[in-house]
């Protein structure tokens, strides 16, 4: 996350942060994301769309996007508690300010 990187950690945070963002990967397969994205390409793409297949995709795309922020959520709290209130405090700026060229952050 690279406002964190703007945030004067300390060795001992930097690896609780290391270590807490190693061992949330995101568990869902991007292949079945894609595969329910395409499904729903057709299904609205085909001569006659099919809205129960319509349906079927969104529901998938929308647990996957669902199952994404909980997991963003979960790891952005416990990231929360490795800082100090000014290091938070400083976060919540620099979130304001905007990404001005930085990577998405949740």
């Amino acid at each position: 996350m690279p406002m964190l990187q703007q945030l004067d950690l300390t060795d001992q945070q930097r690896e609780q942060v290391r270590a807490l963002m190693d061992s949330n990967r995101p568990p869902a397969d991007p292949a079945q994301l894609r595969d329910a994205e395409i499904k729903l390409h057709t299904a609205i793409l085909s001569d006659t769309p099919d809205p129960q297949a319509i349906d079927a995709a969104k529901a998938t795309i929308n647990a996957a996007h669902a199952a994404e922020l909980d997991r963003q959520i979960d790891m952005l709290t416990k990231i929360a508690q490795i800082l100090t209130p000014d290091q938070r405090q400083q976060w919540l700026k620099l979130r304001s300010e905007g990404p001005r060229g930085r990577g998405r952050e949740f």
